[in-house]
């Protein structure tokens, strides 16, 4: 799945009036949101706090089958040279992180960058005072520091797979109830760039 295809999923989603309900609770969104998204992706081969990430898909490669299959010497428990092989350390598909607090975000964001992974998600929050266009500025300010930031920690992961979801904080003014899903803003990374997903 690309951050095109994830995003257009969430925001599909999140038209339904029912989940509507749980927005203004942070705990209940986070729960809500988090098993949703991990429906999305399938729950197959899906693990929480791996990593310390919130959301991770890893995968079974080919590869991993023939290794374990080669060596089945080391994994077979017969032997003083036995080793335990975790299946989760193989292929990281998509790792997602979540952050309620429209300040600490960066957190998550240079946790992520230090992790390989075919797509990386960060699901944030921005502050909202009612009007739109502020709303999507401060967006746009925040996804410029972001990439300011990773190259300051990490600048190969430039040429990852991104992902940046920033919907509105809860509380203020709360007039993006009724076009939720309009106000969840969506970049991915474009030639180590944030690009807004139209």
């Amino acid at each position: 799945m690309d951050a095109k295809e994830f995003f257009k999923k969430i925001k599909d989603v999140l038209k339904t009036e029912e989940l509507k309900a749980y927005y203004h609770d942070n705990t209940a969104w986070t729960d809500k949101i988090k098993d949703i998204i991990e429906n999305m992706i399938g729950k197959d081969n899906v693990n929480r706090e791996y990593y310390r990430i919130d959301t991770l898909k890893f995968a079974y490669t080919d590869y991993y089958k023939s290794f374990v299959k080669e060596h089945k010497q080391y994994f077979s428990g017969s032997s003083s040279k036995s080793y335990y092989l975790n299946v989760y350390n193989w292929k990281n598909k998509i790792a997602i992180e979540y952050e309620n607090d429209c300040h600490s975000w960066t957190d998550e964001l240079v946790k992520l960058s230090h992790l390989r992974s075919d797509l990386k998600v960060i699901v944030a929050y921005s502050e909202w005072d009612g009007s739109f266009d502020n709303y999507k500025a401060l967006i746009k300010e925040k996804v410029g520091f972001a990439i300011e930031l990773i190259k300051a920690c990490q600048e190969q992961a430039l040429q990852d797979n991104w992902l940046l979801i920033f919907g509105p904080c809860k509380g203020g003014k709360k007039v993006y109830d009724d076009c939720l899903a309009d106000c969840f803003i969506g970049y991915e990374m474009d030639n180590m760039q944030f690009k807004l997903i139209e």
